[in-house]
């Protein structure tokens, strides 16, 4: 109900000329402490002829902008002298029930259609005449005294946000960020350029992960200019005299110490030569040179000719064609007739020569015969005898363990030097030969001695030399550079397929374009 004003100095007063029930204007006789309008009024009050008017226009003694026939009443006709009184219309009081048996808060049966002005915050209200409009929030005002509706600066509603975890993230992509309080923007590239690491950052997080144990080699990394300098101890000792278990021996020193036990016979020294014609008695043959020479004895093969036709020089006879040559001439009753010719110039088919003349024969070929069985001998410049041939093939049909005991035979009762060699026999082992370098040998070089690894000792690592040059050492802590080792490199296109395990870390250096498949189940750092 819009609000009416009273007073309670309104005079009573009379028309001052007649109104038809129609007339929205009238002059009164006085207006003297009548209010504000609106406000009502009441001509021939308490007759049957009472009508109620509620006045919205004053000027003077005329009251316009009447609302004739008002609560309720019946607009009527009055004539000249009618008395008014200013009265409170039965509206009014209906009103005042209404708001003291509102509910709780006193104020919802109020319609809002009948409110006027705002209602205070300090009143619990919002201090507004208006709720705003579309997409704006209630905040406080930037003088902190009042609430006002405004634009919101900023929404983020990540439960009601479209799932994004399957995107490529881009520079231009925008995130939210907090900046001393107060809500911005950031795109991508921002972050990326903040997240990025310089070169001496790198190199100092790379520097102290080599601050840790070191055996054999000194680590020091050099702020200044961003290197990491590694130095190998070394001793340079030709008899080796110091056992230093913390310095690791040079090249030469190493090379010098095996010469000197190599000149007296106190390790082992193998011998190459596919003829073994060197005939040594102190050194063994290579596995190469075993083979070679058996090998080359495979090609043998025996004449079969009763009568000793083909006249070879180079192919024994068998036992049967000897024994049919033999036994013919036995069964004939006659003699065998020796040739005794030092050159066997005769070629007889059917006289054997004398013992004389096949070993003058065989003297100038610079041959001769040797009659082993088991061919013990082993020369590269003599050949065996038929009988000793026949017996050496007829045994040639070994079985496993034979072989096993012939070759464990050759690691029986020898010396080495910083090996040890064992025969593990059928009968009581595997048949097998156990090598075992031994814990005082830390060295391991190639026949050019230009390239070295060294075992630090035990459990330590190992260490790389190239040419008398340190380059690395391997030991639990990682691969460690020397300043003649180059770098670490990987080709910056990866075209194979790999995974990297769960327990594994993978370090690579960009830019890196991937063509193969990378699947990465632990860590991956590409810098």
């Amino acid at each position: 109900m819009a609000r009416k004003y009273f007073s309670n100095t309104a005079v009573a007063t009379t028309l001052s000329t007649s109104i038809s029930d129609a007339d929205t204007s009238l002059t009164v006789n006085s207006s003297t402490g009548y209010p504000a309008v609106p406000f009502t009024i009441a001509i021939n009050p308490g007759t049957s002829s009472e009508e109620i008017i509620k006045v919205a226009a004053k000027s003077g003694t005329t009251f316009s902008s009447l609302s004739r026939g008002y609560d309720n009443t019946t607009a009527r006709a009055h004539t000249s002298g009618a008395s008014i009184k200013h009265v409170a219309a039965a509206e009014d009081f209906d009103a005042l029930y209404t708001h003291s048996h509102a509910t709780s808060d006193g104020h919802t049966n109020i319609p809002i259609a009948n409110v006027t002005g705002t209602v205070p915050t300090t009143k619990g209200g919002t201090g507004l005449s208006s709720l705003g409009s579309a997409k704006q929030v209630l905040k406080v005002n930037d003088a902190g005294n009042a609430l006002e509706y405004g634009n919101a600066e900023a929404i983020l509603n990540i439960d009601g946000m479209t799932d994004g975890s399957g995107i490529t993230i881009a520079d231009t992509d925008d995130f939210a960020i907090s900046d001393g309080g107060v809500e911005k923007k950031v795109n991508a590239s921002q972050i990326k350029a903040y997240t990025q690491h310089t070169d001496e950052e790198i190199e100092d997080v790379v520097g102290g992960m080599l601050d840790g144990d070191e055996n054999f080699i000194t680590v020091e990394y050099d702020d200044t200019d961003g290197n990491i300098d590694f130095t190998v101890a070394t001793k340079d000792e030709d008899n080796m005299s110091s056992n230093s278990a913390t310095h690791l021996p040079t090249q030469q020193s190493v090379k010098a110490y095996v010469d000197t036990h190599a000149a007296l016979n106190t390790h082992l020294t193998l011998v190459d030569e596919d003829n073994m014609s060197s005939n040594s008695a102190t050194s063994v043959p290579s596995q190469q040179s075993v083979k070679a020479y058996v090998d080359g004895q495979t090609h043998l093969t025996l004449i079969d000719e009763d009568n000793f036709s083909s006249d070879s020089a180079t192919q024994p006879p068998s036992q049967q064609s000897v024994k049919a040559y033999v036994d013919t001439h036995a069964a004939l009753g006659t003699h065998l007739t020796l040739i005794d010719e030092d050159d066997m110039a005769t070629n007889s088919a059917t006289r054997p020569p004398s013992q004389q003349s096949v070993k003058a024969y065989v003297d100038g070929q610079t041959l001769s015969l040797i009659d082993e069985d088991d061919m013990s001998t082993n020369s590269a410049t003599r050949p065996p005898s038929q009988q000793s041939v026949k017996a050496y093939v007829d045994g040639a049909s070994v079985s496993s363990e034979q072989v096993e005991d012939i070759v464990g035979a050759m690691f029986s009762s020898n010396t080495e030097t910083g090996i040890t060699a064992t025969y593990a026999d059928n009968a009581s082992g595997s048949g097998k030969i156990n090598l075992a370098v031994s814990a005082s040998s830390d060295a391991i070089t190639e026949g050019d001695s230009d390239f070295t690894i060294t075992d630090t000792g035990t459990g330590t690592g190992i260490h790389y030399e190239i040419d008398n040059t340190d380059m690395a050492d391997w030991n639990r802590g990682g691969i460690a550079l020397t300043t003649a080792g180059g770098t670490f490199r990987h080709h910056q296109t990866q075209a194979a397929t790999y995974t990297i395990g769960s327990s594994e870390g993978a370090v690579m250096a960009g830019p890196i374009e991937i063509t193969g498949v990378i699947t990465n189940q632990g860590t991956l750092v590409v810098l």
